[in-house]
């Protein structure tokens, strides 16, 4: 009678995921942060994944289209596919060494949409990856590991608004006199913070941007400015287009800038209803 025994080396590999935002609007983009970690001493090789998005294609969470994704420089060369809309395989990759007790990170950034049929009904769709789904591999043994655990984390989708109202300081002025622009931009939902908030405003003839327009876009402004620049630029003299603005739930911001005008009489300035959106699928109502 013979009996074989197999040991397997103890994992030091841990997977951790989320989404950020959290709260969609139909249709609305998040991005899923996968983050690999590593306690061992040496380099893990060979790092793979696989992921599938949860509940249904009409209701459930996709993968943007066009495939869209990103690796820190500390993953390598590693490859990322879709064998379908709702499936992630993610192989070749690497995990630094610990250091000194700091373990080796490795961050995979995927967009997603999520997608309902009834945004009135929100719907929180949690994402797993099994601890068997991760596997990497220890160069100078050749042994392979699973993660320690699997990872979790929601994405809700729902309904979600944006509101923007402008205003001029003064109200009166005569051809040729400054005057301040204002663009508030509120966020009326109180549990969805909204990324990625864009519009291109066009004046009206007779309204062009002061020769220093003094932008001031602070307010508003992404608190991650590396990964999530927020900008202003002007489009000519007859108008300008912001991107990459941010308001975490129920809060507001103001944009200001100096304008002018050529010419006498009521000039009215509207942004069109759906015209200013979030990344996360938010646009305003009203104009």
């Amino acid at each position: 009678m013979t009996a074989t025994l197999r040991v397997q080396q103890p994992s030091t590999l841990s997977v951790t995921k989320a989404f950020y935002p959290t709260i969609v609007n139909p249709d609305g983009l998040s991005w899923l942060a996968i983050t690999f970690s590593n306690t061992n001493t040496e380099v893990l090789t060979n790092v793979s994944l696989n992921d599938t998005l949860p509940d249904t294609v009409t209701n459930g969470v996709i993968l943007a289209s066009p495939l869209t994704w990103n690796a820190s420089s500390d993953c390598g060369s590693p490859n990322l596919t879709n064998p379908s809309s709702q499936q992630i395989t993610y192989t070749n990759g690497k995990i630094p060494a610990d250091v000194g007790g700091v373990p080796g990170l490795c961050t995979v950034n995927i967009l997603v949409q999520g997608k309902s049929t009834n945004g009135n009904n929100p719907a929180t769709h949690t994402n797993n990856i099994p601890a068997a789904n991760v596997t990497a591999t220890i160069p100078s043994s050749g042994n392979t590991m699973n993660a320690m655990g699997p990872a979790s984390a929601p994405l809700t989708v729902q309904n979600i608004k944006l509101e923007v109202v402008k205003g001029f300081d003064p109200q009166l002025v005569y051809g040729g006199a400054l005057s301040q622009m204002s663009v508030k931009l509120r966020n009326p939902n109180t549990s969805a913070d909204l990324i990625g908030i864009n519009f291109t405003d066009n004046m009206p003839a007779g309204m062009i941007l002061a020769p220093s327009p003094n932008f001031d876009i602070s307010a508003c402004m992404d608190p991650d400015q590396v990964d999530r620049p927020t900008t202003i630029t002007a489009i000519g003299n007859t108008g300008f287009k912001f991107t990459g603005g941010y308001l975490a739930a129920s809060t507001e911001c103001t944009i200001t800038m100096n304008v002018t005008m050529t010419v006498n009489g009521n000039l009215t300035n509207n942004i069109p209803i759906g015209a200013v959106t979030s990344s996360n699928g938010a646009s305003n109502g009203t104009a």
